[in-house]
């Protein structure tokens, strides 16, 4: 009786156990008060949060207090992208089915918070897109996105910010509808998903999307299927002709509903196909009428070996076709691989001794659908092989060929990114260089593999061929290899003098920033007494400052060699500043001059008692918006909310308790307690900027007024996240993976 009573409580305790599993989900915290009533405008009595950006690589998940993959240290032989099982698990590494806090069933609030949960470092076993590297820290050939910080950086801005109409080349507004007249392609919010599908549909090299800016939807509307590897459409150029190649259907969600085959006139209710060579072949009975109806996908092929390079061996990447096609779909003006730019011209070629056949060329031709202009042609043969450069192997037999990818990388650039893929490799023309020589002399640096021109210079080698000219013209030899040429007077601001807004010009070429005039800054109309003897203080410090409100140059400095000769050398830009440089900038005006304890412009003395400064986590213009306002009318880079969860994710549902406004202290009425002391100093407000927790509201009596909030706050994520995302131990570790869903 005793052995059964003893089976029979721990049946009891495991049924209690797995009773609690069932109920594991993501991480949540309550949205009820003490009285069981609804705060910070709650509906339901909890909230989901988005799972911690943190991951341990140890083999054991932790989901959802971490990141989940099906295998933690070698993703390569788990994708969570691609090569789905019948059992696959890879759908739970970014979807929640019933508590997902992100549309589309996302654990996280926008895809690319979602892509930037892993990708960004985060997660160490796999491509980190932020800093571009693999791994092990060597450089992906595909770039950076970088954190906005980083010197000349130029990126495809991926965060959900611009359309794709953004696309240089391409539309400004959209060419296509659905049935509700929303746009399919041009308006869309550009982001990840835009270049890359992640489910991997098409079976592209890099997950690429198969459809990009919906491209390819009305490319096959009706086409007879020949007899040759089974059943397979040829690809056909504009005359009809066969191209060689065949095309790979769309057959997964959302295209399903689209691909339908007929065989003698009768729709195939469930038709036998297979994607595995690399397009569609249809498995029917040979001498029978077969077309078919959807979307094909335009094909991006890749040679890749040594995947992520976790096997000790450096990934090698080599591109082969369809990467010209792929970013015309957006970029589409300056995609030149087109048929009238390859008609030949006869050429004498010394390597031969004859008369050969060269492509008429780009310089000769205009081209353009939106704009027409004369581009440097892609597509064509090209034989040499350059260090730092990317070539497609599929122009034919033996040769290589220039595509978009050869000079621009895909991601972004940067100082940091030139020097890390160029100054260590072998025969590069860049190989051995110091960082500071990696610098763009004027402009953007345009996603480019090499700064300022070294892509073309590489190619065409104009310097070689003139380096004659100092003995041919009796003057002193200089080395413009990419150090006196930089170094020039003009290209620093050294000397500068202020111009002002309107000798400047500067809306001129930044018009994008021409919503600065909606700011405070433009208006001295709007400002208190404290904020005009700020700004006078401001303008006798530097007396050369000429206009009569906060203009370009009291953030940007002297702007006279830079409307001279723009370039990003002779100019201040604070997004290429250390946090502390940002904020003395800033603290020209928001210092601790005049009445400091009662202004309500002093935050730089305030910030610099905050966690964001002496950690160096955040600085003023991370946050705060010089340019321009948000939606919501403050200057802000984004909405209150959106901007603190960015970081602190655990945030979002609960921004009522966060110090969002100045607190005034000592006012009139008997509720409001006397002065206190802050920073070492009286006070009678407490900022947004001074990082107040919870051992500081315990200590200055707030409680004595906001006790019913006080105990809230214990509640909600910013006091207990630390607590639910150190949940690691024993049965709850593994347990709770039975309803991560």
């Amino acid at each position: 009786m005793r052995k059964v009573s003893i089976l029979l409580a721990l049946c009891l305790f495991l049924a209690c156990v797995f009773a609690t599993a069932a109920f594991a989900e993501q991480a949540k915290f309550t949205a009820l008060d003490a009285n069981d009533q609804p705060v910070a405008g709650a509906v339901y009595e909890r909230y989901y949060s988005a799972t911690p950006k943190s991951f341990n690589p140890e083999g054991t998940t932790n989901y959802p207090f971490e990141i989940y993959l099906p295998n933690e240290a070698r993703p390569d032989n788990y994708r969570i992208h691609t090569n789905y099982t019948k059992d696959t698990d890879a759908c739970a590494s970014c979807h929640a089915t019933h508590t997902a806090v992100g549309e589309s069933l996302l654990q996280w609030y926008s895809v690319y918070d979602t892509c930037m949960a892993c990708h960004d470092g985060t997660v160490s076993s796999t491509y980190n897109v932020q800093e571009g590297q693999y791994p092990d820290g060597s450089p992906l050939p595909g770039g950076m996105f970088g954190t906005g910080n980083e010197a000349f950086l130029s990126n495809h801005n991926v965060t959900g910010a611009v359309t794709i109409a953004a696309a240089p080349g391409g539309s400004t507004k959209a060419t296509k509808f659905d049935d509700n007249g929303n746009p399919l392609n041009w308006s869309v919010e550009f982001g990840c998903e835009s270049c890359h599908s992640p489910h991997g549909q098409g079976g592209n090299a890099r997950i690429l999307n198969p459809n990009p800016n919906n491209v390819m939807e009305q490319v096959v509307k009706d086409a007879v299927y020949v007899a040759g590897e089974g059943y397979a459409v040829p690809t056909l150029y504009p005359d009809g002709e066969p191209t060689g190649d065949y095309y790979y259907f769309l057959t997964g969600y959302p295209y399903n509903e689209q691909f339908e085959i007929w065989v003698n006139g009768t729709k195939v209710d469930k038709p036998d196909y297979s994607n595995q060579n690399g397009y569609t072949v249809i498995k029917e009975q040979e001498g029978v009428s077969v077309k078919v109806y959807g979307v094909p996908s335009l094909k991006v092929k890749f040679d890749i070996a040594n995947y992520l390079g976790l096997n000790g061996n450096q990934e090698q990447v080599t591109h082969v076709k369809g990467i010209n096609v792929f970013c015309g779909a957006c970029h589409t003006d300056y995609n030149t691989q087109i048929a009238e730019l390859f008609e030949k011209e006869p050429f004498y070629s010394s390597k031969s001794g004859s008369a050969d056949n060269q492509y008429a060329g780009s310089g000769h031709t205009l081209t353009g659908i939106f704009s027409e202009a004369y581009r440097h042609q892609v597509g064509i043969q090209w034989d040499e092989n350059i260090p730092g450069l990317d070539f497609e192997t599929g122009q034919g037999a033996g040769t290589t060929g220039i595509s978009c990818l050869t000079c621009h990388v895909a991601h972004g650039t940067s100082q940091e990114y030139w020097y890390n893929s160029l100054s260590n490799l072998e025969g590069s023309a860049f190989e051995g260089w110091d960082f500071t020589l990696f610098k763009e002399i004027t402009g953007s640096s345009a996603l480019k593999r090499m700064p300022n021109m070294g892509t073309c210079e590489a190619c065409h080698h104009k310097g070689k061929d003139n380096e004659g000219y100092w003995a041919l013209t009796g003057q002193e030899e200089k080395l413009y290899n990419g150090f006196a040429s930089i170094s020039d007077e003009l290209f620093n601001q050294g000397g500068a003098k202020y111009v002002g807004l309107t000798e400047g010009k500067c809306l001129e070429c930044h018009e994008e920033h021409d919503s600065w005039q909606q700011t405070k800054h433009f208006d001295p109309t709007s400002w208190s007494q404290d904020g005009i003897d700020r700004f006078n203080a401001f303008k006798t410090a530097n007396p050369g400052y000429v206009d009569d409100n906060v203009t370009c140059e009291a953030c940007h400095l002297e702007g006279s060699r830079h409307v001279k000769v723009p370039s990003a050398n002779n100019i201040t830009n604070p997004a290429n500043l250390s946090g502390a440089e940002v904020a003395e900038i800033c603290g020209q005006c928001h210092n601790d001059t005049g009445d400091y304890t009662t202004s309500t412009m002093a935050q730089y003395g305030e910030y610099k008692q905050s966690p964001h400064y002496v950690y160096g986590v955040a600085t003023c213009n991370d946050c705060h918006s010089s340019h321009g306002k948000n939606s919501e009318g403050e200057q802000l880079q984004t909405t209150f909310v959106s901007l603190c969860s960015s970081c602190h994710s655990e945030t979002k549902e609960k921004m009522d308790y966060s110090m969002s406004y100045d607190h005034t202290f000592g006012a009139a009425g008997d509720e409001t307690p006397a002065p206190i002391q802050y920073s070492g100093k009286t006070r009678t407000t407490v900022g947004k900027h001074s990082g107040i927790d919870v051992a500081y509201v315990e200590a200055n009596g707030c409680t004595g007024c906001h006790d019913d909030e006080y105990e809230e706050i214990l509640n909600t994520a910013h006091y207990t996240q630390s607590t639910q995302t150190d949940n690691t131990a024993g049965w709850t570790e593994w347990l709770g993976m039975l309803n991560r869903f």
